[in-house]
């Protein structure tokens, strides 16, 4: 006896989030239920191959790419608590490190990546906190508050944040609000200075 349809649409694999490399566009990372949960993957367009990159932990709920297609970057969630860290695995397989070193395991409040830099915004226990990394130099953290912060969208996350020639960073912070109503912060990604403010 077959399946019934209705049966069948809900096991179907559903793929999101489908994310291109802008220095190779053949290269792309996505979310995908293709092997029954949700996990990030790799797909080659040019060579036609797919392979999943997540490992370990509950899955992953979002994929992003590095600019120049070398590896997939998805959150590590080790035990279902949304507390974990960003992880980048090679885009041809290889062992998956960490994308940021010298960061605590916290919930995840913003990640943006432009060309060999990049920021996140993370949730401790005790507060929030942006972080970056420049041409793989060590990772300084430039804001730090109780109040809730993050950096680029909140929702997809990798959005918004570094600017392209990664000089700035532009944060969201609720000094001023709170978490619904937050306003925005222009740093220098050198420094840390504020070069520009947006309250609403």
């Amino acid at each position: 006896m077959s399946e019934l349809g209705w049966i069948r649409r809900f096991r179907r694999p559903t793929i999101e989030q489908l994310v291109w490399a802008p220095s190779a566009p053949q290269r792309v990372a996505a979310v995908t239920t293709e092997d029954g949960s949700w996990q990030a993957w790799a797909w080659d367009l040019d060579a036609g191959d797919r392979r999943r990159v997540s490992e370990g932990g509950v899955g992953a709920e979002e994929a992003h790419i590095l600019p120049d297609g070398g590896g997939v970057v998805w959150w590590l969630d080790e035990d279902g608590s949304e507390r974990g860290q960003w992880v980048v695995s090679p885009f041809a397989g290889g062992r998956t490190r960490p994308l940021v070193d010298d960061v605590p395991d916290a919930w995840t409040m913003g990640l943006s990546i432009e060309g060999n830099a990049v920021a996140v915004g993370l949730a401790t226990d005790e507060d929030y906190r942006v972080s970056v990394t420049l041409d793989g130099g060590p990772v300084r953290e430039l804001y730090r508050s109780p109040e809730a912060a993050g950096v680029g969208s909140e929702w997809p996350q990798g959005g918004g944040g570094l600017s392209t020639d990664a000089s700035l960073v532009c944060i969201r912070h609720s000094e001023d609000g709170d978490i619904d109503r937050q306003a925005l912060r222009v740093l220098d990604a050198g420094t840390g200075a504020t070069v520009g403010e947006q309250v609403d």
